[in-house]
């Protein structure tokens, strides 16, 4: 792992009734990664339409400890043979390089989202599985700053199971910085740029 992620650690984990919990302590005693499993939905008054289009972020700054961060997409998946990159949201600060996009890309439409917090550093990505071509889908991601590499989660529908998309980095959206701007079924760079490909997509985000 990178000097600057790997640690000397403990976990201190409970099961019981209520599910899983564990925290890692670092040597020094600081809290690094938890969780609490099964995740608790968000209350329903927390659910907010997001805009197609750009419009301003409902969440900035960075995820605190105990935080999440959930998106909802709705709409049909873009038809056989579209193998390019395509938005559900991309968030971003305008002249700077997006630091979260997630979407789908390559011929099998393959869940995709990418982190980049370090200027100059190659960004990391994280991938799920494809979406069937020209059908419907009911997308939810959830964003958790406590889960390390593995606190970005999907699922389809809200009786799936919660998973973590597969990524090769050791680090995770703790410690990323939400900017100012979201734009749902176009990239930061306008309407023609990766633009979402299918129908009818609808977005909500809660935190």
């Amino acid at each position: 792992m990178p000097e600057d992620v790997e640690y000397l650690h403990c976990v201190q984990a409970v099961l019981d009734d209520d599910g899983l919990r564990y925290q890692v302590l670092d040597s020094a005693g600081a809290l690094r990664e938890r969780l609490v499993w099964p995740i608790r939905p968000l209350p329903t008054q927390r659910w907010r339409t997001v805009p197609g289009g750009e419009s301003p972020a409902l969440f900035m700054g960075k995820l605190g400890p105990g935080r999440l961060l959930a998106f909802r997409w709705t709409g049909r998946a873009a038809a056989t043979g579209t193998s390019v990159a395509q938005t559900l949201l991309a968030a971003y600060a305008p002249h700077t390089l997006a630091p979260f996009w997630i979407g789908v890309q390559g011929p099998r439409q393959t869940l995709t989202a990418i982190i980049g917090t370090a200027p100059g550093r190659s960004p990391h990505y994280w991938h799920g599985p494809g979406f069937e071509a020209g059908a419907r889908f009911d997308l939810h991601i959830l964003v958790s700053a406590d889960m390390g590499p593995g606190g970005l989660l999907y699922r389809f529908g809200d009786r799936d199971p919660w998973s973590s998309l597969v990524a090769a980095s050791a680090t995770g959206p703790e410690r990323l910085e939400w900017p100012e701007r979201w734009s749902v079924g176009h990239g930061q760079g306008g309407p023609a740029d990766r633009r979402f490909l299918g129908a009818d997509l609808t977005a909500l985000a809660a935190c």
